[in-house]
């Protein structure tokens, strides 16, 4: 249960992205964006999921993000075993353009996978979405999410709010801002006093909310991604962890 929306810089050398994650309340709080460095050397920031481990989000010194969303509507896979959907970001991770990436998940075996959506960005962005039987390239269109709750109702009520703030003017970072802390519905229904906001971008339901939020800047000279730890509406991010900005061989 995620919300994923960028913006590219004019030159399309860098970006700027948000990242909304929603869970259950029963889950484990996540660690916050720690620098971390892969097999290979590569250096990248993320987040941890302490559940399950892995990452729903990963941008490296190459200023390529891996993003992952959970495929509510994906059948269950027929398969024993199943895998954290988390350890394909981190084995994107250490990709250092957007072809390496997209290669590398191309070959992957992903039986033993639930379904899921992958967005890659660097001077472009790419969707791949899993189904449990098809790795599927898709053309992004934002805002890209998922919900595990009246998964059609909500997606595109969120879809509908982020048209209609586009019709009103450019979509900036100030403007994407305020579409992730956003509460699109004032339900009827409240718990500890408050309006339950089921459908919003920034959620909240009796028993899930949007629990962080990843602010992404890739520049030419340098990556940073910034964590609010809690609901957007709520939550000021904390100091960005920065990262120098290596050029691809």
């Amino acid at each position: 249960m995620c919300t994923l929306t960028w913006i590219f810089n004019e030159d399309c050398e860098g970006y700027a992205l948000f990242f909304n994650r929603d869970e259950l309340k029963t889950r484990q709080r996540a660690i916050p964006p720690q620098l971390k460095q892969t097999d290979q050397g590569v250096h990248y920031l993320a987040p941890t999921d302490t559940d399950a481990g892995g990452t729903w989000i990963a941008v490296n010194q190459y200023g390529l993000t891996v993003c992952l969303l959970n495929n509510y509507e994906a059948a269950e896979p027929q398969t024993p075993v199943l895998k954290s959907r988390g350890e394909i970001v981190l084995a994107l991770a250490g990709c250092e353009t957007p072809d390496a990436a997209e290669q590398l998940l191309m070959e992957m075996d992903l039986s033993c996978y639930r379904g899921f959506s992958v967005v890659l960005l660097q001077m472009d962005a790419r969707q791949f979405s899993w189904d449990v039987s098809t790795l599927s390239k898709l053309t992004p269109q934002l805002p890209i999410t998922s919900s595990s709750y009246h998964s059609t109702e909500v997606c595109s009520t969120r879809k509908a709010y982020f048209d209609e703030l586009q019709r009103q003017g450019p979509m900036d970072i100030e403007a994407l801002e305020r579409f992730h802390s956003s509460h699109i519905n004032d339900d009827l229904t409240t718990i500890d006093g408050k309006p339950l906001h089921a459908n919003s971008v920034c959620m909240h339901r009796d028993n899930a909310q949007t629990v962080s939020q990843c602010f992404v800047q890739v520049n030419p000279n340098q990556v940073a991604i910034s964590y609010s730890d809690g609901s957007p509406c709520e939550t000021v991010a904390g100091p960005p962890q920065v990262l120098q900005r290596r050029v691809a061989a």
